[in-house]
Parts: C-alpha cells; structure tokens; sequence
C-alpha cells in the first residue's frame, strides 16, 4: 500500500490476544511487508484485561508482548518506525458498550448485546472507512463467532475497494494454550504444553488468509443524504434496494402439505386452508372465510384424511365466527411462516389493511386440486 495511505488493522479480539500479534506478524511477511500504521481492537472487559495482561506485562522474555514484536520485526530488517501505534489505552483497545451507551459490555452473549455491538461496531469502523486517506484491514479472527459476523457484515456495508477482511491460522499446538503463551514465532523460546511437552517456537506456522466480501458502499451510497447510525437502520435501508429473491412455494392439496424453498412446514389443516386461499390469490377475509365455510360444508367426491381432519376442526364451523377464526389462523400462519426462508415477504404474500398481494405467482406451485362435488342443501 502506497506510503500516504494510513493502514489501520480494526480488529475483534476475545480471550486469545495472540490473534492480534500473529495477524500482524504474517502481514509484515508479506510481499511486500505490511506494517499498520495503528492497531485498534474491539473488545469486551474481560478480554481487556486478557489483552493488557498478555500483551503489555513483561513475560518470559522479560519484555511486554507487544514490544517483543516489535523487536522482532524490526531485527529482521521491517521499517516499523512510527507504526503499530498500539497501547493500553481507550482509543487502542475500544470496549463495546451497550445500548444506553454508557455500560461496559463484559461479554457478548445476548441478543441486546449483538444489536449493541453491531451498532458500535458500525460507528466506530466509519470513523476510517469515511477517510479517504485511510486503508482498513478488519480482522476476524478473535472473538466470539457472532462478532466476527458482523464484522465482514459492517465491512460489505462501508468497506471500499483499498479494503481487506482476513483471517489468521496457526498450526498445532500454537493454536491451543501454552507457557508461555504463543504470540509470534521467537528464535529459541520453548513452549510447554498441558502435558508437559516441549515446542519450539519457530516450528509454528501462521497463515493469513482474506476473505472475500461483496463492497456494497459505492452502490448504495449516493442513495441517501445521510447514512443511518445505527446498524439495523443501514441493513434495512440497503435491503430495501436489493431486488427481492422470493423462495418457492409447493402446496400439495392431497396431503395438506406445504414446502418453502424446499422445506417442510408443519401447519395445521386450517392454516394449510387459508394458505392455500392466499396462495390463489385472495386478499379480501370475508371471500377467504365464505370459501372456507363452503369447503367444510361440501361433499368431496374423494376423500382424503388431510379433508377430514379439516371438516372435523372446531375452526370455521359456524358461521357467525368465521370473521373471528380467520384472523386468528392468519395471524397463527403469518408467525409460521416467519420461521422460514419466506421471513422477509410474508406480507406480500399476506398483505396488511387491504394492500393488494405482490407475491410472484410463478413462484406458487399447487398440486392437485379439491374435488368438491355441488353444495349440499343440508
């Protein structure tokens, strides 16, 4: 990268700080080397004090972590001058706070916690991705699984073409807790295992690896004025512009069996019924109600058990409470169906206060058909 470029490596980082030093060791091994010009971490308190404790506290080199690598690097003739500018210090090491912007988040193990993270994930990486002088290689290796995701997620939303996502390896047993703990490969310290055997450090191997990732900032950007702050605002926003890949639906009317994308869905005879009314086509409830009051009243001229678990239901039996069963079964159905791959258009499907249906018909396949003879008088 070019010298007036400023590297930044914005990194999540959990109980295991060494994927912090070895991202940064298989970067200035690069060809050409890559040096950051600063490092800045996402992290939770306890991995605070992990990374504080591992990487600014004097080891078994009689040297904090972090300046052992620097050390290292730069005796093997890496320019590291004013670079890896890293500390024990608030705008180095940023804890993730929650929702009200003020506690210190010790773990991230809730929902409320990942909406809080992506948030300050977002705002905090848009500090750099906003600077056009500025490069940003996101590392995803530390942390747990939920902030790496959303880390590649903030970089499709703001990462630009000078960007990198990666990911580091290590081989066993450096990957695995050691004494000391393994940062970067050091000529002639030994690693002792839980079992007591002895690794030399040079034998380790770290493979750093980029992730691709789709860079939707320059295709979404000159929509708006202003980018919404908050995380769930801007993947909403940008979904709005994303043309709407509807999944398959498959009715098989024999069966009262219904498959979404391939998948089962367990409904019950009456949802399957109002399902298939929607899948016709119909929006308006009291026309849905009527047929479905007709179909329990019919006589079919073969029968099914699916039909006859259905016609035996209490739903739809009388006629004074159709209004009432149907809105309780389409709200029933609407939840079902939120647990599928139909999630984001279910109300095109089910459309809201009489808005008209816009699920592509090509997408609804019916097989079979009810074989209602004429209605009987009695």
């Amino acid at each position: 990268m070019r010298d007036e470029i400023e590297v930044v490596l914005f990194a999540v980082v959990g109980m295991s700080p060494a994927v912090l030093t070895e991202t940064l060791w298989a970067l200035a091994h690069e060809n050409p080397p890559i040096v950051p010009h600063r490092v800045v971490v996402l992290t939770t308190t306890f991995a605070r004090t992990r990374i504080k404790a591992m990487l600014f506290h004097a080891g078994a080199t009689g040297v904090n972590g972090w300046d052992a690598l620097k050390n290292a690097l730069a005796d093997k003739g890496i320019d590291v001058a004013g670079r890896l500018i890293f500390g024990d210090t608030g705008d180095s090491i940023r804890v993730f706070t929650a929702t009200n912007g003020h506690q210190e988040l010790s773990d991230i193990a809730t929902s409320e916690d990942n909406d809080a993270a992506a948030d300050f994930m977002l705002g905090h990486l848009r500090q750099f991705t906003s600077r056009t002088e500025t490069a940003v290689i996101a590392s995803i290796a530390g942390g747990r699984k939920t902030m790496s995701a959303l880390m590649i997620s903030c970089m499709s939303l703001l990462g630009r073409e000078q960007d990198r996502v990666c990911h580091v390896l290590v081989n066993p047993p450096f990957d695995s807790p050691l004494e000391p703990p393994f940062l970067f490969p050091v000529k002639g310290l030994k690693h002792k295992d839980r079992d007591a055997k002895i690794y030399c450090s040079t034998d380790a191997k770290i493979e750093l690896t980029d992730v691709p990732f789709v860079r939707m900032l320059g295709w979404y950007e000159d929509r708006y004025k202003r980018t919404p702050p908050k995380y769930s605002a801007l993947v909403s926003a940008v979904q709005r512009q994303v043309p709407k890949v509807y999944p398959s639906i498959v009715l098989t009317m024999k069966t009262g069996r219904v498959a979404i994308a391939g998948e089962t869905l367990e409904l019950s005879p009456a949802e399957f019924m109002v399902l298939h009314q929607r899948c016709l086509g119909n929006t308006d409830l009291q026309v849905i109600g009527e047929n479905l009051w007709r179909y329990k009243r019919s006589k079919l001229t073969a029968h099914s058990d699916f039909y006859c678990n259905f016609i035996e239901s209490s739903r739809f039996s009388v006629e004074g409470s159709l209004k009432e069963d149907l809105s309780r079964c389409d709200s029933s159905l609407r939840r079902k169906l939120k647990s599928t791959p139909l999630s984001p258009y279910v109300d095109d499907l089910i459309p809201k206060r009489g808005r008209p249906q816009s699920y592509p018909k090509g997408k609804i396949t019916i097989k079979g058909y009810f074989p209602f003879a004429e209605e009987s008088n009695g």
